[in-house]
Formats: C-alpha cells, structure tokens, sequence
C-alpha cells in the first residue's frame, strides 16, 4: 500500500512539474525583466532578437541558442552560467555590470527548455517590456531640471532641454519664446541646423525608447519623430552641412541618419558603455564619439569605419568637440 501511494504522490508530482516547465510564460517573464535592452528586434546583439518564441528558437549570428530537451547543451544556459569562454574571456549574459540571473531564475530556462522547449499556447507576439516604478507624489513643487543647452549661430534664441520637452528663450530678453512639448521622458541633447530654421531634440524613457524630434522654428511645429534606440538617447550632432544627424545613446550604438528623409543610414557598433558625447570635425568626414567605457573613438562618417580609439581616461567621458581648425 505504502509503495503503491508513494508511486501515485510521485506521478503527480512529475505531472505538476511538467505542467510547470512547459509553460513559456515565467520564461517570457524573464526574457522581458533581463534581455530585451541587448535582444529587442531594434538592432539585436549577435543578431540573437528574443522578443517573441520563433525567433528566440532561431538565434543569432553563432547559430541556434536553444537545443530543445537539452539545457546543458542551449548556448543561452551557458552564457547565463557563464561557463562559455570566448578569447580566454568568460562570457556573461546579460554582460558588463547588469545584474545576472540567480540560480533559480536560469532554472527556470533549463526546465522549460529540458521539457522540450515547447512553443507558448497562444500565437507567437512579442514579448511585452515592461518598466514598473512606484508612483510617488511630491509634497512640494516640482522642479525642471535642465539637461542641455543649446543657441543658434546668430545667438539670438536658447534652446533648454527638459523632461517632457524644449524651452526656447530669446537670449536678450531671457523671455520665453515657446515651448516645444511632447516628448516621451526627458530631453538630452540638442542641436540646431547651420541656418536656425530646425531644431533636434533627442532623448527618450530609460529601458524602453530613444527618439529624435525635429522642430520648426519658424511656428514651433513638429516635422519628424524618429524611433531612433531601444533606449535613451544621450548624444546628439549634425553634420557640418546639415546632411546627416548622428545619435547615440544608452544601448551603447551611434546611428547615422539622413536628414532630409529621416532614414537610418548606418550602426556604428564598438563601445561598451553608453554613447554620451559626439562632435563632427569641421569637414563633416570625421565623428567623434565619448563613452561611459573610458574611451573616446573616431569614426569615418562616410564609411562608418573605425580611425582610431584613444583610451587614456581613467573615468566615463561624457562629452567631447573638435577644435575649429580640427
């Protein structure tokens, strides 16, 4: 009798943890909290996207992560634990200082992954990022803080970026001239056209986008939005002859973008820390670019090609300019 009870308490239990492992949810869960900053479909690390089930069963650049029915063999297990090496280095994901997962956290991948990774009951979508903060009310007035300063080539109007948006002020009268409103978290870099008629405003909300604003001085009226990092944008400058805007930010990328269409021209991918600074020298042909990695690096802006990383900071950089005569 004993035997036959503790037969059926152990079927049932196998059966509970099955049902357990096999649900993709606590995994997507995870996927969301942890990965979706390196692995959104917005310009991927390794090419390895995790924002829905096909294409983190497909994998990125070194060839499928998930062997299904076998963790120990699931290059995304090893990369958790840290037990892959690459180049005498082991290789963590997340990387750098992002917190890794706990044990229990990357046992909850290697269950579902030794139950045979089975696909979400529901069709495929996207994993949902998600920021959670507590909402806190302020007791007394809240002040707007100033994250950059910028004036047109004239010197006659003053651009500060702000949470939320751009105060524009005439700099003789220090009167407020307008207030260009809208965007989505606070305002971290600006940069006006050579002749004053646009103004682009970039900053965006931690963890979940990074956009670009292009506004007409003229009226105040918005031309363009553009969806431009997975994260906030902390770098901003325009090319010499207005043609191209250079982005970068916390995803640790700097993105080339045609002014005049709003398309993406190329990625300049090399940093490890987040993109604070960038200064075009005077002939438009180089771009600098100052990180929270201790490095300033120089990129030709036509090709994307990296010139040269000068590595001699013993702390983050957060700006950088070319001298007038380069």
């Amino acid at each position: 009798m004993r035997l036959l009870l503790a037969a059926a308490l152990a079927f049932f239990a196998t059966a509970h943890f099955a049902t357990a492992a096999e649900s993709f949810a606590p995994v997507a869960k995870l996927i969301s909290e942890h990965c979706l900053d390196c692995h959104a479909v917005q310009d991927p690390e390794g090419h390895f996207v995790m924002e829905t089930f096909d294409l983190l069963m497909k994998g990125g650049e070194s060839g499928p992560a998930i062997v299904a029915g076998k963790s120990s063999d699931s290059l995304l297990v090893k990369m958790m634990e840290g037990s892959l090496e690459k180049d005498g280095k082991k290789v963590f994901m997340p990387p750098g200082k992002r917190r890794k997962l706990t044990p229990e956290e990357i046992a909850v991948f290697k269950s579902w992954i030794d139950a045979g990774a089975p696909a979400p009951e529901e069709p495929a979508k996207a994993v949902a990022r998600e920021i959670v903060t507590p909402k806190i009310a302020p007791k007394g007035d809240v002040r707007r803080p100033i994250h950059a300063l910028a004036h047109t080539a004239s010197g006659q109007v003053l651009a500060a970026a702000r949470p939320g948006g751009v105060d524009l002020f005439s700099a003789e009268s220090r009167l407020l001239i307008r207030n260009l409103a809208g965007h989505r978290g606070p305002v971290h870099a600006l940069a006006f056209s050579a002749d004053g008629k646009s103004l682009f405003a970039a900053g965006g909300e931690a963890g979940l986008l990074g956009e670009v604003r292009q506004w007409n001085m003229a009226d105040g009226a918005l031309v363009r939005t553009i969806d431009a990092h997975p994260d906030a944008i902390y770098a901003l400058a325009l090319s010499p002859d207005g043609k191209t805007l250079a982005t970068g930010g916390y995803d640790q990328k700097i993105k080339l973008w045609n002014v005049e269409t709003g398309q993406e021209i190329r990625t300049l991918s090399g940093h490890n820390g987040c993109v604070y600074g960038l200064s075009f020298r005077a002939d438009g042909r180089l771009l600098a670019s100052a990180s929270g990695d201790r490095t300033v690096k120089l990129w030709d802006a036509a090709t994307g090609e990296r010139r040269d990383t000068l590595s001699q900071s013993l702390k983050e950089i957060y700006s950088v300019i070319f001298s007038p005569d380069g």
